[in-house]
């Protein structure tokens, strides 16, 4: 929980709402199948990743005080979510868009 690796989850936060931008007006419309949309879907991919491994970070250092803090919570909840969306949702097909509330995590940043 340093400065420095909040700010570098920051600066992942925000590429990842540009990167969701770009997707809107750039990729593909809404139904297409996944291999026509890989590179976006691979953006997707890492950073879930990259969350799913900051959430288990925190999780390491915090211990069970972890689930104390709301802003954990949400931040477990969303993760979760990109996960479903990302590697559940999208691989069958569904037309759920979960990563859509993915800039709820811009409200961490008020925090930092």
């Amino acid at each position: 929980d340093t400065v420095s690796c909040n700010m570098a989850v920051g600066v992942v936060v925000l590429l990842d709402a540009l990167v969701m931008g770009l997707e809107i007006e750039l990729g593909p419309p809404d139904g297409t199948a996944l291999a026509d949309k890989l590179p976006w879907y691979l953006a997707q991919v890492l950073f879930a990743c990259i969350y799913s491994v900051e959430l288990c970070a925190r999780l390491k250092v915090h211990g069970l005080a972890f689930i104390w803090d709301l802003m954990h919570v949400v931040d477990l909840t969303l993760v979760v979510l990109s996960i479903t969306d990302t590697f559940v949702l999208q691989v069958l097909g569904a037309e759920g868009n979960l990563r859509a509330l993915t800039p709820l995590r811009l409200i961490r940043l008020a925090r930092l």
